[in-house]
């Protein structure tokens, strides 16, 4: 994909993007720090335009009325942080799909997964999201 083309990023920050949840324990704050990193990424990356969408059951339709050409659209498929006096065990799995605003078919989906325990300490939800986590951005938006 060429740098300009890309033109609008959708998946609701804040309010829209859903939270991620493991179990009925919910992470308040993961959709927005999810949709927030992928901002950031394609900003640092690409020459373009980044529309922030909250209508998440119709970020298409919004995409095309603000005249954004694709929507990048992160979906939280697992969120999870558990802790106990010793360590912490965390786990985030994420996709990502690469749409066109007036197409239902994904032209380029990737997802991204990671676990990780540790000696148990104070995180914030985007710890959950390392460099790694930006590549799989990246991928989605290479040409090709």
């Amino acid at each position: 994909m060429r740098r300009e083309t890309v033109r609008a990023l959708a998946g609701g920050l804040r309010r829209g993007q859903r939270d991620g949840r493991s179990g009925d324990t919910a992470y308040y704050g993961s959709g927005a720090a999810v949709a927030n990193r992928i901002a950031r990424v394609i900003v640092q990356h690409q020459n373009v335009k980044v529309i922030r969408i909250d209508d998440q059951p119709h970020v298409l339709e919004a995409c095309a009325a603000r005249r954004g050409t694709y929507a990048v659209v992160p979906r939280i498929m697992r969120w999870e942080h558990r802790s106990n006096a010793v360590v912490y065990a965390e786990r985030v799995k994420l996709g990502i799909s690469l749409l066109r605003s007036e197409g239902q078919k994904p032209l380029r989906s990737v997802r991204f997964e990671m676990k990780d325990s540790r000696p148990n300490i104070l995180i914030s939800p985007h710890d959950l999201l390392p460099e790694a986590f930006d590549d799989a951005v990246l991928r989605l938006l290479a040409p090709g």
